[in-house]
């Protein structure tokens, strides 16, 4: 991910990243899955996960085979109705 960018080698943009108080980490995963509060997943498979701190800040940057899966609460569209009445 690193590497291409501007002809630097890796080595040398991990060193500018660091002199700028980043740093990325790459992260051996097998899945990813993220849980939506409408009881969604967005599911990715085989993903390639990177970690970036910058200056204590951490983010994640992922790609990979994405699909969706819809929410089974177990909630009838009655009792959901009713408890909103509550």
């Amino acid at each position: 991910m690193l590497g291409g960018l501007g002809g630097l080698n890796p080595k040398k943009m991990q060193a500018m990243m660091k002199q700028l108080g980043m740093n990325q980490e790459e992260i051996d995963a097998s899945k990813v899955i993220i849980e939506k509060i409408d009881n969604t997943k967005i599911i990715i498979e085989n993903p390639s996960v990177s970690k970036v701190s910058v200056q204590g800040q951490e983010s994640f940057q992922i790609s990979g085979d994405i699909r969706e899966e819809k929410g089974k609460s177990g909630i009838s569209k009655e009792d959901m109705e009713f408890l909103k009445k509550i």
